[in-house]
């Protein structure tokens, strides 16, 4: 699909940290990703949230503040085509996403993580259903071991301090990977 052979936002020169979703404050813990995000203010960082607004977000999530110091680094674009938030995905530096592990959260799996995942684009994320999987065999990205703001702030840092290059596009959730597995699955 051409969706996935666009030409990539650029930000040179700026580390882009980049969520794509529309929390419910339950699922998502977008509150600590922004939290974690105005305690490390690094210098040529930036958070993108697609999804939602300022607004938006401060209704989710009314505890949250962001610095006014801060405020001038994160970008919150409201909801966008989804051909355009890809291509916000494919130029980010690192897509993030954080969710508890828990019933609802390992029932299916992320279609977050397969679109962040496809572009080949580091992740930080949690471990819920099987994508710990997937971030130990590519290498790329953070698997964190809880849901605090200390923690994803670490792996933040981590993947600011220790820049992966962006890989090429990736096929494990490209369904004509799996004609063959499944051809022989419908004949047995």
């Amino acid at each position: 699909d051409e969706i996935w052979h666009q030409k990539p936002e650029n930000h040179e020169g700026v580390f882009e940290f980049c969520f794509a979703g529309i929390p419910d404050g339950k699922k998502e813990s977008l509150d600590k990703v922004v939290e974690s995000f105005c305690t490390i203010n690094k210098k040529n960082t930036h958070l993108r949230i697609i999804g939602i607004t300022e607004d938006d977000f401060r209704q989710i999530y009314p505890d949250c503040e962001i610095p006014k110091n801060v405020r001038n680094k994160i970008t919150f674009t409201g909801r966008l085509p989804h051909s355009e938030t890809v291509r916000y995905i494919l130029g980010c530096d690192c897509y993030i996403f954080v969710r508890r592990s828990d019933k609802r959260n390992n029932a299916g799996f992320p279609t977050k993580f397969a679109e962040s995942y496809t572009c080949g684009v580091p992740i930080i994320t949690t471990d819920v259903s099987d994508v710990g999987e997937y971030v130990t065999k590519s290498g790329r990205g953070s698997l964190l071991k809880d849901t605090s703001s200390e923690s994803i702030a670490d792996a933040m840092l981590h993947q600011l301090e220790n820049k992966q290059e962006k890989g090429k596009l990736q096929t494990a959730f490209h369904f004509e990977s799996h004609i063959d597995a499944t051809q022989r699955w419908l004949k047995k």
